[in-house]
């Protein structure tokens, strides 16, 4: 968003084309920038001088001075000019000089106009927050220093710390002999308590502000009987509390009030002089409280300003998470792999210490807003316990969710917002829990028609908090003691956050902890149902609640956990503390002729372990119908056929999640009832095993007008397991939605003859006998902005993903909206085509290793692309030039981004980049400047099809 007032702006750059180039893109993006340029540090400081500027774009290599020295001399005549450090070269040594320095930015040449728009509009915003900042505190100084009565600022140890001549003058020392000092010294003796009394409510919060009359000893020790109005406030520059004391000298009227005991004929003119000083009191209040607000919106600018730069330092972590992922998916030695992998946990561990940092600024800035949307509350719930399984699992620590049968899945909230407070009490009681067991209990509250009030707790075992510690237990940056902040780690902010969010909720949270024995966290959140309710994923074809069924576990919480997804499943149950117990459950069962239908076996059963105890049951003639599920937390390699010998109809991980487990308990019966062998089933059933299966049923229409965003997306939406047809533009998607039943369509926006807009509203409509009319559709779309996302959902789109996209993420949103279980897995990919060395030709214009990375390194599909590539590209650039030729900036537009778009999966960045100025050019209307770049276009494409010419004859 553009700023209403003039921006002025220094560009300097020992090249003119550059500065002129910065300054034509500026003010074609935004009129109000006031653009001045310099070829060199001393010119530039002229203008520096002379112009009062917000934002200085400087060239950090430049003959005589060069930009860091340039930025050195630029701050001591404007220290709150804000730099942006421009350069051709990525150097290092040089983006960090240039950030020690004060730059705001570092950004690489070539420029995109619009990455520096938005970083000029952001430093423009850092500097105005300065200046505002500095004229808050002059108003402040100015008051303070000029008020008409004594004023001074102590920390809370009681330490001056500032004064006012008024203040110095009332108790007669100079300005350093009181900042020697502590309030309480100049207090007279028999008002100290009285005074402290007062003063501890601030420091406790309980309160903000006292009037109090108080006797201070002047320095010839005669008393000075004062007025005090003391406040509670922020220092701006050190973000401390500190006390801000007003002092009234009131000695006049207390000799007064003495005097009119024995001269009640002066008793008019002393009241007349006491209410004026009670006139001057209540204005001095009045203009302090004025100056205590300006602080406080000052103290928030600053918060905002901490959200953005929050924002800033997230980006580039997510680069290094993201580059360590990808290069630990390279072939690396063992050593290799345990360096990347440190870089791995700790560039997670800091974007999580940055996302508090930013979420507790948004809290501060009150900028923290909830979502509101359909989610399963099983589900969301489920996979958050999945993400601490692990660590607790290492500990030798019971992890268990019990979720209350009662509660309606189907709701609407922030799923985002409550996994956040779960992840964080949940990783707590891991945290502190050193043996025994974590809980997570859910119920039903309360209902009615519209909404549902849910209770959450989360109970553990762990080392328990001092009742002393509790009430500041959910204060921001609060830990337990300094011993416990030095082995757990964490910001402390992780509850103050949650219960910021739990309150949004209209919730509170709560604590109940005993030391050595363990702590329980809940809340009560209520959630609105959803109107439309989704579909049960599971239809039982076989009816399962005769199965008896026996639970083999070690851990009483998991134990309970299982009984209680059964008791929801509807299956009759038995438990087993140990393999020898249940051996004999099984034994005792079959000679009452009630035999066990299926054991589920925990693989560390304590007595006989997982193995064995399979092995005796398949060994037993007595026993060895029995069916069989091993669970386990983390599996080996070669653990799945070694079962499927043993006998075993079903592997599954833990914590096993509800849907799951129903569908393998019925998946495991129906094998049994439709084979008439007694024989071990040809394939164990697993997770992965389910997962795939329902994906295989799904169809989905894919609508792209590039021939090879098609094949790309194609190829890893089959690689997922779905079934895919395409269509080239909206109208084909219509006609095919006419014809077909499909369960979901990701639709691109820019196309030619119907844009997805136009197709989304059309469908929605249902008009031209569209099957589905409801059927849910991602918007594919290169643009990322709030806005973007606002005109695909109000055309009627469910959701949209910005291109180019990771198979993972577009994996992630189809799921989400179809209802699958997040772990499911993509389907290992063919080998054919691939190749693990082949002949490598250096790439100029195109990057080879990050299209093969992103394609899972599918020789074959490399091929294509390529030859996708070249067959539409010099097609489109003939659009191209046919639409300036009949003055059509919209087609310019249109076919400049599709070649922007294939330009980018092959990672071809020149022609890329030059596409991306066409298409802005088009949709600013400027067939010129559109046709002023073809031949840059066209000899950009010759360059690159050379060498993909090349590659191509290697295939």
């Amino acid at each position: 968003m553009s700023p209403s007032k003039t921006i002025k702006v220094l560009v300097v750059d020992d090249e003119i084309r550059i500065c002129h180039f910065i300054q034509n893109g500026l003010q074609m993006i935004n009129p109000r920038y006031k653009i001045f340029h310099a070829v060199n540090g001393l010119d530039a400081l002229e203008i520096v001088k002379n112009e009062m500027l917000d934002v200085i774009i400087v060239d950090i290599r430049m003959p005589g001075m060069d930009g860091i020295e340039l930025m050195k001399h630029a701050c001591k005549i404007q220290n709150d000019v804000q730099s942006i450090v421009i350069t051709g070269k990525a150097d290092l040594e040089n983006a960090i000089a240039a950030l020690h320095q004060g730059a705001s930015s570092y950004i690489q040449k070539p420029l995109d106009i619009d990455e520096l728009n938005i970083a000029v509009l952001k430093s423009w915003e850092k500097c105005d927050i300065l200046r505002q900042l500095k004229e808050s505190e002059a108003r402040f100084r100015n008051t303070f220093l000029h008020a008409g009565i004594g004023m001074a600022l102590y920390d809370p140890r009681g330490k001056l710390i500032q004064l006012n001549p008024m203040f110095c003058k009332l108790l007669g020392y100079s300005n350093d002999q009181l900042l020697k000092t502590s309030i309480i010294d100049h207090i007279y003796p028999g008002d100290i308590i009285k005074y402290k009394d007062l003063e501890k409510e601030l420091i406790q919060n309980k309160k903000d502000h006292f009037h109090v009359d108080i006797r201070f000893a002047h320095q010839t020790r005669k008393i000075v009987w004062t007025t005090a109005s003391v406040t509670s406030m922020s220092d701006l520059n050190k973000y401390q509390k500190v006390f801000n004391i007003q002092l009234l000298d009131m000695t006049e009227r207390k000799i007064a009030e003495d005097e009119i005991q024995h001269l009640n004929a002066k008793l008019k003119d002393k009241v007349n002089h006491l209410e004026n000083i009670n006139y001057q009191l209540d204005n001095a209040v009045d203009f302090a409280n004025k100056t205590a607000i300006d602080a406080e919106i000052a103290n928030k600018s600053k918060g905002r300003f901490l959200a953005n730069m929050s924002h800033d330092i997230r980006t580039p972590m997510n680069g290094v998470i993201g580059m360590t992922h990808l290069l630990m998916n390279t072939d690396l030695s063992d050593e290799q792999r345990e360096y990347a992998n440190m870089i791995r946990i700790s560039g997670n561990s800091l974007l999580s210490l940055i996302n508090d940092i930013l979420d507790f600024s948004k809290i501060e800035a009150d900028q923290l807003f909830l979502d509101n949307q359909n989610f399963n509350l099983t589900m969301t719930v489920e996979d958050t316990v999945d993400i601490v399984a692990l660590e607790a699992y290492e500990k030798g620590i019971s992890l268990a969710c019990l979720i209350d049968s009662k509660i309606p899945s189907d709701l609407k909230g922030d799923p985002g917002r409550l996994r956040q407070v779960l992840i964080n009490l949940l990783g707590n009681a891991v945290k502190f829990t050193e043996k025994g067991e974590v809980i997570l209990n859910i119920r039903l509250e309360s209902e009615t028609a519209d909404t549902a009030k849910i209770y959450f707790e989360v109970k553990d075992t762990g080392i328990g908090i001092p009742e002393s510690k509790i009430q500041n237990l959910f204060k921001p940056f609060s830990q337990i003691d300094n011993k416990s902040s030095q082995k757990y780690g964490g910001t402390g902010l992780g509850l103050a956050i949650s219960r910021r969010i739990v309150q949004l909720m209209s919730g509170s949270i709560k604590v109940k902890s005993l030391k050595d024995v363990g702590s329980s966290f809940y809340f009560s959140v209520e959630f609105k149902k959803q109107t439309q309710k989704i579909k049960p994923k599971i239809i039982d074809a076989l009816d399962i609640s005769n199965k008896k069924i026996l639970i083999a576990d070690s851990q009483p919480a998991y134990r309970t956990m299982l009984t209680s997804l059964l008791d929801n499943i509807g299956c009759q149950h038995l438990e087993a503390s140990d393999g020898q117990n249940a051996l004999s459950i099984l034994h005792d069962s079959a000679k009452n002729n009630e035999p066990v239908d299926l054991i589920i076996i925990d693989m560390h059963l304590s007595k006989i372990d997982g193995i064995k105890l399979g092995k005796a049951i398949k060994s037993d003639p007595a026993i060895q119908k029995t069916q069989m599920v091993m669970m386990t937390f983390v599996g080996q390699r070669g653990d799945v056929s070694m079962l499927q010998k043993i006998g075993f109809a079903a592997y599954l991980t833990k914590p096993v999640k509800h849907d799951l487990l129903h569908k393998t308990l019925l998946k495991v019966f129906g094998s049994q009832e439709e084979s008439s062998s007694e024989e071990a089933p040809e394939s164990i059933i697993t997770k992965f095993s389910i997962t795939e299966e329902q994906s295989s049923g799904n169809r989905i229409l894919l609508v792209e007008d590039s021939e090879m965003n098609k094949k790309l997306a194609s190829v890893f939406l089959k690689k997922m397991g779905y079934m895919v047809d395409t269509a080239s533009n909206g109208e084909e998607a219509i006609v095919m939605l006419s014809k077909n039943t499909y369960d979901l369509v990701l639709m691109d926006i820019q196309m030619p003859v119907m844009d997805g807009l136009e197709a989304t509203k059309f469908i929605r409509a249902g008009e031209k006998d569209i099957k589905n009319s409801k059927i849910p559709i991602i918007a594919l779309t290169a643009n990322a902005m709030t806005q973007d996302r606002k005109r695909c959902l109000a055309a009627g789109m469910t959701d949209y993903i910005a291109k180019p996209f990771k198979p993972e993420d577009l994996k992630l949103k189809i799921e989400q909206i179809l209802g699958k279980e997040k772990s499911s897995k993509t389907k290992s990919s063919s080998s054919k085509g691939r190749s693990k060395s082949r002949s490598s030709i250096p790439c100029r214009y195109y990057d080879k290793k990050a299209i093969l990375n992103r394609i899972d390194n599918d020789h074959d599909l490399f091929r294509q692309l390529i030859e996708l590539f070249v067959k539409e590209v010099p097609r489109q650039i003939n659009q191209i030039k046919q639409a300036i030729k009949n003055n059509n900036a919209d087609n310019v537009t249109l076919y400049a981004h599709t070649i922007k778009g294939s330009a980018y999966n092959i990672r071809a960045m020149e022609l890329k980049q030059i596409a991306f100025d066409i298409e802005q050019a088009g949709k600013a209307k400027n067939i010129n400047l559109a046709a002023s770049k073809i031949n840059a276009l066209e000899n950009t494409y010759e360059n690159l099809y050379s060498e993909l010419r090349r590659v191509i004859k290697q295939f």
